[in-house]
């Protein structure tokens, strides 16, 4: 009995504690990510200072890694306004997006190969777990950027992550037999955005339509019994959640028409709604990341950041990622470089593929340190990145 009267008390004292790093995270421009994972690192060592025996499951961590995902991308879509002024930025966004992804993940890949001799297939899954920008760390962490710049990098991440997934399934699950096309991935891609936005549609409708009074629970436990069946078709089923996501906070663009009329939207009803699902949004993603980010810091085995030969992998791959960034984001966004070419972290989705990659396609001798090197050396560049913009005194006005 005392020991789960203890493990309330911790799990509340964490709690507590993420709220404390979320008001000095936005103080001092440290990422809270990087002060959960180091919580984690610190209760592992008093932990083992106890002799207290707690090893963390990795289904654990991808469930949690799972829910976190799903809504920390709803928390972003809540932020991101559809209008005709911001076509050419949301463009530019997914554009970054997948040469940055592609770019990026081909680099590296030529690289595990140098180094492990392994196929190319093997490398470009390791490689793309590794590429895909973390939407999860980037959403919190730039609050304080200017409107422009933050919906700028919201997109770009969420585009990297759904773009990330919906390659790495075509890669590492799609069956390429005698009778495969090369337009079956084409197939797919355009049938999943289809599914996607129909699909966000009739979630919207029947959110709309609920008349009980606990129903923001059975939304999204819903949704995320969607996203689940959408992980074992091996389709991104993230995409459903962005788009339900830009639909309920875009509504009167949406059923502002005949549609609507038919439906029998109310933007009044629906502007109550999104309040309250906001809220509720917010305060999960909130706990979820927490404990998501605390147990992955706990998980972590920093002897493995030891080895020499991790450390300068891991630095040439985060310079390859840095030197994509500046390159591609001089020719499509030109006088917009900083702090963006520095805001581009590994988190929650490049754990998740990283663990996701089938028992076939696994390289032996491929050291998982490199792993938390890439995402602790990101995280590190982020916020250096975000600590230095805050200095800069410069009026930029939007170009949207």
């Amino acid at each position: 009995m005392q020991s789960d009267h203890l493990s309330i008390i911790i799990v509340c004292g964490l709690i507590i504690l993420s709220y404390v790093f979320n008001l000095v995270s936005g103080k001092l421009k440290i990422p809270s990510v990087l002060l959960l994972i180091g919580t984690g690192i610190a209760l592992k060592h008093v932990f083992s200072y106890f002799n207290v025996a707690w090893d963390v499951p990795m289904s654990l961590l991808q469930i949690m890694g799972t829910i976190g995902l799903i809504l920390i991308v709803l928390e972003g879509t809540f932020d991101l306004h559809l209008e005709k002024n911001k076509q050419k930025m949301i463009i530019q966004a997914l554009v970054v997006s997948l040469v940055l992804l592609l770019l990026s993940a081909f680099s590296i890949t030529y690289l595990i190969q140098y180094f492990t001799d392994s196929p190319f297939k093997n490398a470009f899954l390791y490689a793309l777990s590794l590429s895909v920008i973390s939407s999860a760390i980037v959403i919190p962490s730039v609050e304080t950027l200017p409107l422009d710049k933050k919906e700028f990098m919201i997109y770009e991440s969420v585009f990297s992550d759904i773009i990330g997934i919906m390659i790495f399934n075509l890669a590492a699950f799609s069956s390429g037999g005698d009778n495969y096309e090369w337009y079956s991935p084409v197939i797919e891609v355009v049938l999943t955005v289809v599914v996607s936005v129909i699909g966000a549609v009739v979630l919207f409708v029947f959110m709309d339509r609920i008349k009980l009074k606990v129903k923001f629970l059975f939304l999204l436990a819903m949704i995320t019994m969607f996203y689940s069946i959408g992980k074992l078709m091996h389709i991104s089923s993230l995409l459903l959640i962005f788009f339900f996501g830009l639909v309920l906070n875009n509504s009167k663009l949406v059923f502002d028409n005949k549609f609507g009329q038919w439906l029998k939207y109310s933007y009044e009803n629906t502007a109550g709604v999104l309040r309250e699902f906001k809220v509720i949004t917010l305060e999960f993603s909130f706990v979820v990341r927490t404990l998501f980010f605390m147990v992955f810091g706990f998980s972590m085995n920093l002897q493995l950041l030891n080895d020499e030969r991790i450390i300068i992998a891991g630095i040439i791959i985060v310079l390859i990622f840095i030197l994509v960034r500046l390159i591609n984001l001089s020719i499509f966004l030109r006088s917009r470089l900083f702090p963006e070419v520095l805001i581009a972290p590994r988190g929650l989705i490049t754990i998740t593929l990283f663990y996701s990659i089938p028992e076939k396609y696994k390289i032996p001798n491929f050291d998982e340190g490199i792993l938390f090197f890439t995402i602790l050396a990101t995280s590190a560049l982020m916020m250096i990145g975000l600590m230095a913009y805050r200095e800069r005194k410069v009026t930029i006005e939007s170009r949207y």
